[in-house]
């Protein structure tokens, strides 16, 4: 329910049981459709399979997928009396759209050019794995289910640390976790918002299972499923699923709550199973409608003002403090004092949006190109000016309701 209405045409509970158990034999399948990533280190080839990368024409399909249901929906309870279940977040805005698309793919150009470039992640784990491993532990005698809930488990528990970490830490928050939630919105769109600076912090959270002996690739092949699972709950359209999936899965239902910014809970990417061991799981209430992003909203739609802003409001609570918390900003930029705050769109003309919309292809097909140029760095720094660019058009056409 959304405001007491009840969700009477999202999935029925057999067909999207049915999609989660689609969505988990496509992983096990999907190392024949997706491209492998080739490190050298010192001790021979790492190649593991770069399932992110492989699955954003999925993504973008689907966010075009929702955007149809959800344009459909809307025009039919236009010529109705019904009340409308699907809180106004829940649609589509085009700037915040494009703001969530374009702070992935700068997420995704910035990791082809720096942290792939250096795989540091890769050359770190496998040294400490290699030399200080307690034991091995690659189940090379298991099934594969049995691999998979292992090692599932070990890496949700890695995400789970580093997530609420990303949370209650301030200096995390503003590495480019605070990206992901700055949206007002939430659909499929912004599940591809990501702080570009949050894979200088993440892997670290990930050396323990180096330390256990879990072989490289192994680590990062399923972390890389374990992202890959997160883009499917970034939506409002899907209801309460039966049990066990809500009891024990991370869900849409489970994930809404977590991107409440009046709320730090629901910290799991795949399962709740941790978020329920540590006393961190809130089940999302019946009759209310969550509220989405900043405290202190942001006035831009570009990713690297997000970026600043986040690292201005924790410096502010470093000289102010105490303390290095998310709290302490809290007190020196305090939230709102309502909660139905002005709505920000943008005004920017048909002519505008085609024309941001060609920029935003130009500069994406450019960042394809980088692996395969002689002048990359060119053609990553077009791309990324591209991208503020573009931002800036739609900022300056903002409207405030």
């Amino acid at each position: 329910m959304v405001n007491g209405l009840k969700r009477p045409w999202s999935l029925p509970r057999w067909e999207a049981s049915a999609c989660v158990i689609a969505l988990v034999v496509s992983l096990v399948v999907s190392e024949y459709l997706v491209p492998r990533k080739v490190v050298e280190l010192n001790n021979g080839e790492l190649v593991y399979y770069n399932y992110i990368e492989g699955s954003i024409p999925l993504y973008l399909s689907l966010i075009a997928f929702e955007f149809i249901i959800l344009h459909i929906h809307k025009r039919r309870l236009s010529s109705s009396t019904e009340p409308d279940w699907i809180p106004e977040s829940g649609y589509y805005e085009a700037a915040d759209c494009w703001s969530s698309v374009a702070a992935g793919a700068m997420d995704v150009l910035l990791s082809i050019m720096v942290i792939e470039r250096f795989t540091l992640k890769e050359y770190v784990y496998d040294y400490i794995h290699d030399n200080y491993a307690i034991g091995n532990l690659d189940l090379t005698w298991a099934p594969q289910w049995v691999k998979m809930l292992v090692f599932g488990s070990l890496i949700e528990l890695c995400y789970y640390s580093f997530h609420r970490m990303s949370h209650e830490i301030g200096f995390i928050w503003a590495m480019g976790h605070a990206n992901h939630h700055s949206s007002e919105h939430f659909n499929f769109s912004t599940a591809l918002r990501q702080g570009y600076l949050q894979q200088a912090v993440s892997w670290v959270f990930y050396l323990p299972l180096a330390v256990l002996g879990v072989p490289t690739d192994v680590s990062m092949t399923y972390r890389t499923w374990n992202i890959m699972y997160q883009f499917w709950i970034h939506t409002s359209i899907v209801g309460s699923l039966p049990w066990p999936l809500e009891e024990i899965m991370m869900t849409p239902s489970n994930h809404r709550i977590h991107h409440d910014r009046r709320l730090h809970k629901n910290f799991g990417g795949t399962l709740v199973v941790y978020d329920k061991l540590f006393g961190t799981y809130l089940k999302e209430p019946a009759q209310t409608a969550c509220v989405y992003g900043w405290a202190v909203p942001s006035k831009s739609w570009v990713d690297s003002v997000f970026q600043l802003q986040a690292f201005s409001r924790q410096s502010r609570s470093w000289w102010k403090g105490p303390g290095y918390y998310t709290t302490t900003a809290a007190r020196v930029c305090p939230p709102a004092p309502r909660l139905a705050r002005l709505t920000r769109s943008t005004t920017a003309s048909l002519g505008v949006k085609v024309y941001i919309a060609v920029q935003f292809l130009v500069s994406t097909l450019c960042g394809l190109l980088l692996e395969s140029s002689d002048r990359n760095m060119v053609l990553a720094a077009y791309s990324l000016f591209s991208y503020i660019a573009q931002g800036f058009l739609f900022d300056g056409n903002a409207t405030y309701e």
